[in-house]
């Protein structure tokens, strides 16, 4: 019934599991017959109904799943122009750079299936991108030069502010020598006290 609904005799575990057990089970002691494995008294697999599987041609080879082939590394020197455009390519479409926040909601299905699976590659670029810069500002040797680093600034990358960069809106106290007078007020106006200019004799 099952070949006849999916044309396959492969059942998915978590679909029908007794019935992926007992597929399993057939073909294991098929394997174990044409290797002169003969257990005593096993009843797993009779003559009745091996005629049975041949009837409906049951493929009695065990499958094992296709391996995933994963996506060759990034190579950073010669992939980088064609990593580029396909970054700019996914702002144009997508209207942003957040390339990890799509790729986990493809992932989970929350979001639909990128129009080029190549954005999937995307996060990986922009994690080396940003290593590289750190390698380019600290003067070591990096893929980046200004003129890469204002394309990808200008294209809406993020980079990482140095440990030692001020706060903005932050001023030091010889920047501003008024802070004491300022501090000095306000503690007068929590303790309600008037200061009034002193006497001049006329």
């Amino acid at each position: 019934q099952y070949y006849a609904e999916k044309k396959t005799f492969e059942v998915p575990k978590r679909q029908n599991s007794k019935l992926a057990t007992f597929v399993l089970t057939m073909r294991n002691a098929m394997k174990k017959r044409n290797e002169g494995i003969v257990v005593q008294k096993d009843v797993t697999l009779t003559e009745e109904r091996i005629d049975k599987l041949n009837s409906i041609n049951f493929h009695w080879g065990l499958k094992r799943p296709p391996r995933k082939q994963k996506a060759p590394a990034i190579n950073m020197i010669t992939d980088y122009d064609q990593q580029y455009q396909l970054l700019a390519s996914f702002k144009e479409e997508y209207g942003h750079l957040k390339v990890s926040k799509m790729l986990q909601e493809w992932i989970k299905g929350e979001s639909s299936e990128p129009s080029n699976k190549e954005y999937k590659r995307l996060p990986a670029f922009v994690a080396a991108i940003k290593k590289e810069h750190d390698a380019y500002r600290e003067g070591k040797p990096s893929i980046l030069n200004e003129e890469r680093v204002e394309q990808l600034t200008a294209l809406g990358i993020k980079w990482k502010k140095p440990l030692n960069e001020p706060r903005k809106n932050t001023r030091s106290k010889e920047e501003d020598p008024n802070r004491e007078t300022r501090k000095r007020r306000k503690a007068d106006d929590e303790a309600g006290e008037v200061i009034l200019p002193e006497a001049v004799d006329i």
